[in-house]
């Protein structure tokens, strides 16, 4: 069964979303991802991502953001809000 997860992601520099979307699908869980723009009043735009799970597998909200902010933050990219 799919199953959707999303959160904003600021990133200061911006990371491009193709680049979200790869390390997304990086994650054991996950089968698809996609990463869109939605406005912000600070940022300008903020990217959101989202994921579908394998079949048989899962994952909450809060792996997956741990799991990319892990990956980017030993980069100094990105801060999780």
């Amino acid at each position: 069964m799919a199953h959707t997860v999303y959160h904003e992601i600021r990133s200061p520099p911006k990371v491009p979303p193709a680049e979200l979307e790869a390390v997304l699908l990086t994650h054991p869980a996950v089968r698809e991802a996609g990463v869109t723009a939605i406005p912000d009043q600070e940022a300008g735009e903020l990217p959101r991502g989202y994921v579908s799970l394998k079949e048989g597998h899962q994952a909450t909200e809060d792996e997956i953001l741990q799991y990319v902010a892990g990956i980017y933050l030993n980069r100094n990219y990105l801060n999780i809000s």
